[in-house]
């Protein structure tokens, strides 16, 4: 009842303001999986996959419960000892791929230092539905990239750029064998996009190969060439060594150049089809 309540977009903000509620899910949540609640706890999860997708209740429910909310959903994430638990992870980062849509939530993400070693260790080592999330999750978080930056450039071991790189380079350099539609190696590229628009980002990406990585790319046409080529735009700057090489390769593929000017004119002047099937306009 409650998942087809918060399905209509006009009640979940008056939800998650229902402390008692809230509390009611996070209780539920929390709870460790068993086969008595195992149900439970996935309808719950689903409810909050609702309750996730209005824009302005992303930011109120990463800050439910002074935060213990979004780590219960960290947790039930990274729970993948109980094999009772494996739906309720992918519902659970399902539900954080809606709230990275907010780029309040970007930094606050980032900063939790639990739950970007996870996406990062997923991108790298998962399959199937995590794997997805999980590179969803970052290059989202990316778009925030002016603040989250440092975080996605650091790690211990592999940071998110590096691994985003493999994934892209796993994929190979012919766009035309890449999957359709949102892939990981589309949300992949989307991520190395976002990440090169932050000034402090730049110099890494050059110095781990980012230029290299999507030069191929930059001469083909479909939307992942868009891509590459607005990266290689925002790297120009990054690195005055690399100034005259990118300036060539875009001189050489002018009609790229040419459809990148064309989508920011269409943006500005409200034109296009929002989502870049036309070739006319890209979110």
């Amino acid at each position: 009842v409650c998942q087809n309540i918060a399905n209509n977009k006009d009640n979940p903000k008056d939800m998650i303001d229902n402390h008692e509620f809230i509390k009611l899910l996070f209780i539920t949540i929390s709870e460790g999986v068993t086969e008595m609640n195992q149900t439970a706890r996935q309808n719950a999860l689903l409810v909050c996959q609702n309750l996730s997708f209005p824009s302005d209740t992303r930011a109120k429910l990463l800050q439910a419960m002074e935060g213990k909310f979004f780590e219960a959903l960290i947790s039930t994430a990274d729970n993948l000892v109980n094999s009772l638990n494996a739906t309720a992870a992918e519902k659970a980062m399902a539900v954080i791929a809606n709230m990275a849509n907010k780029k309040e939530n970007n930094l606050p993400m980032v900063q939790n230092s639990k739950f970007l070693s996870m996406a990062i260790r997923y991108a790298r080592s998962q399959d199937g539905e995590l794997k997805r999330h999980a590179i969803n999750i970052l290059a989202k978080i990316a778009a925030g990239s002016l603040e989250t930056a440092p975080a996605l450039l650091a790690s211990e071991e592999e940071s998110a750029l590096e691994v985003m790189m493999g994934v892209v380079r796993t994929a190979g350099t012919d766009l035309k064998k890449w999957k359709k539609g949102n892939s990981n190696e589309f949300w992949a590229l989307t991520f190395l996009m976002n990440l090169s628009q932050a000034p402090y980002a730049g110099p890494h990406m050059i110095k781990a190969g980012v230029f290299e990585l999507i030069e191929p790319f930059v001469s083909q046409t479909s939307k992942e060439c868009l891509q590459a080529g607005i990266t290689v735009v925002y790297l120009i700057s990054a690195d005055k060594t690399k100034e005259e090489q990118i300036k060539t390769l875009l001189s050489k593929n002018t009609p790229t150049l040419d459809r990148i000017v064309a989508l920011l004119e269409n943006t500005l002047n409200g034109e296009g089809d929002g989502k870049g099937k036309t070739g006319n306009n890209i979110e």
